[in-house]
C-alpha cells in the first residue's frame, strides 16, 4: 500500500478496521494522525486496544491442516516487540453510518472492505465523498471476493469499480493490482492467494454521483429477466409478490405484463410501466 501513497497522511478515518494492524502501520509509516478507526465487531477491537497500548496478547492458532503434530495448536504472541505511540481512537460503530463529522478528514481508508460490507457501492462512494474535506483522499485496498448473496449486478469488476469511483466525484491518483498471499500460515498446509486492488483517489468538488448501469432487461423489456437479478424478494405487497412469482429466468417484462394483464382490467402500457418499476426496485440492493 505504501507504494501508491506518496504524501504523508493527516486526519484519517478507517472504515472496517478489524484488529487495526493496518491502521497502526498507517500511523507509523505514513504519519497518519489523528486516526479514527471504526468496526462493528468488538472482539478485534479488544485485541487492538491492548496492542496499540503496548501490551502483548496471547492467542492460540488451530490450523485446519497442521503441517506437524506440534502445529496442531500454536501459541501466538500478538504485538510482541511493538511499541505504543500511535494515536488511534477505536469507535465501535457501523462503518456504513459513521457517527463522525462530515468534510473534516484528510483520508478515508477502506481496507478489505468494498467487496464484503457495502450492499450499494455507489452509495458508499457518495458517503466517502461527504466525509472527506476538500482535496481529501480515498485509500482502498482489497480483493473482489463478493458474498454469494450479492446480486451479479452489484459485483463490480476492477474497471467498473474504478469508473464508479471517478463518477462519484474522485480523481484517481494511483492504482496497483497484484496477487497477494492470504490466510497462509507456516503451521498450515493450506493457504490461498487473492487478486488485490489498491487505489488512491482524490476528492474533487464537482461530484457526479454514479448510478449502476441499467440492466439490459430493463432497457429492453422483451429480454428475459434473470432470476439472480433480484436482490430482494420478501416485499410485503400483493403486486410485488405477483410480479416476483412470475420471474423464472425466461419471461421478460413484456411477458410478465401480458400474464398479469390477462386477469386485470389495466391498460397494458400502464401495467408495463408498473412491472418495470417494481422489478427495478427489487433489483436494487437493500441498504
Amino acid at each position: 500500500m505504501a507504494a501508491v501513497v506518496r504524501a504523508p497522511l493527516r486526519a484519517t478515518l478507517v472504515l472496517g478496521a478489524g484488529a487495526a494492524r493496518l491502521t497502526r502501520e498507517l500511523g507509523v509509516r505514513l504519519g497518519a494522525a489523528p486516526i479514527v478507526a471504526l468496526d462493528v465487531n468488538p472482539l478485534p477491537f479488544l485485541v487492538a486496544r491492548k496492542i496499540l497500548d503496548g501490551a502483548t496478547v496471547e492467542l492460540t492458532e488451530l490450523p485446519s491442516s497442521p503441517r506437524t503434530p506440534d502445529d496442531a495448536a500454536v501459541l501466538r504472541r500478538l504485538g510482541e516487540g511493538l511499541s505504543p505511540g500511535v494515536d488511534v481512537e477505536l469507535v465501535l460503530a457501523d462503518a456504513l453510518a459513521p457517527p463522525v463529522a462530515r468534510g473534516v478528514f484528510d483520508t478515508v481508508v477502506t481496507p478489505w472492505f468494498l467487496d464484503q460490507i457495502p450492499p450499494d457501492l455507489p452509495r458508499l462512494a457518495s458517503l466517502i465523498h461527504e466525509l472527506l474535506g476538500p482535496g481529501g483522499r480515498w485509500l482502498s485496498h482489497g480483493p473482489f471476493v463478493y458474498p454469494r448473496e450479492r446480486p451479479m449486478s452489484a459485483r463490480y469488476t476492477e474497471p467498473e469499480l474504478l469508473e464508479l469511483v471517478k463518477c462519484a466525484g474522485f480523481e484517481l491518483e494511483a492504482t496497483d493490482a497484484r496477487r497477494l498471499a492470504f490466510m497462509e500460515s507456516p503451521a498450515c498446509n493450506q493457504g490461498r492467494s487473492e487478486q488485490v486492488l489498491t487505489f488512491v483517489a482524490r476528492r474533487i468538488e464537482s461530484a457526479r454521483i454514479a448510478e449502476p448501469p441499467e440492466p439490459p432487461w430493463l432497457a429492453d423489456t422483451s429480454r428475459p429477466v434473470p432470476v439472480e437479478a433480484l436482490a430482494r424478494r420478501g416485499v410485503d405487497h400483493p403486486f410485488f409478490t405477483a410480479v416476483t412469482a412470475l420471474v423464472d429466468g425466461a419471461r421478460s417484462i413484456d411477458d410478465i405484463t401480458a400474464v398479469i394483464a390477462a386477469t386485470q382490467a389495466i391498460p397494458a402500457e400502464a401495467l408495463r410501466v408498473a412491472v418495470r418499476a417494481c422489478l427495478a426496485d427489487l433489483a436494487r440492493p437493500a441498504g
